[in-house]
């Protein structure tokens, strides 16, 4: 019996460190995925930063041609004024919307959360 219960806890000895080996293999192959993910992202998120900065550009471009036809009906200070409220309501607006979709995106999966909730 006793030569039982010494083969029974090496057993499990054995298993819990195969468990951790196998835990922490799982990790580095999960890390390599999330790397190499990140590696094939860099190209087109570059692609993407550098379209937003161009379409900067060009709103500045059409909030000053809006500033130059508006000027002369209510005057050049109310014309800025009234661009920069549309396009700080549309700003705020989008904010608003991408903050509302990422948070749903980062959500926690719900095993986690009940657990973090307890």
């Amino acid at each position: 019996m006793a030569d039982q219960d010494v083969k029974i806890s090496d057993l499990f000895e054995r298993l819990v460190d195969e468990g951790g080996d196998l835990l922490q293999a799982e990790v580095r192959i999960a890390e390599a995925k999330i790397a190499r993910r990140l590696q094939l992202a860099r190209r087109p998120l570059g692609l993407l930063s550098a379209s937003v900065a161009l379409a900067f550009v060009a709103l500045m471009g059409i909030a000053t041609a809006l500033v130059v036809l508006l000027g002369p009906l209510v005057g050049f200070f109310l014309a800025v004024v009234i661009v920069t409220v549309i396009a700080a309501g549309a700003s705020c607006l989008l904010f608003v919307e991408g903050r509302k979709r990422l948070e749903i995106v980062l959500e926690p999966p719900s095993l986690l959360r009940h657990r973090s909730e307890m």
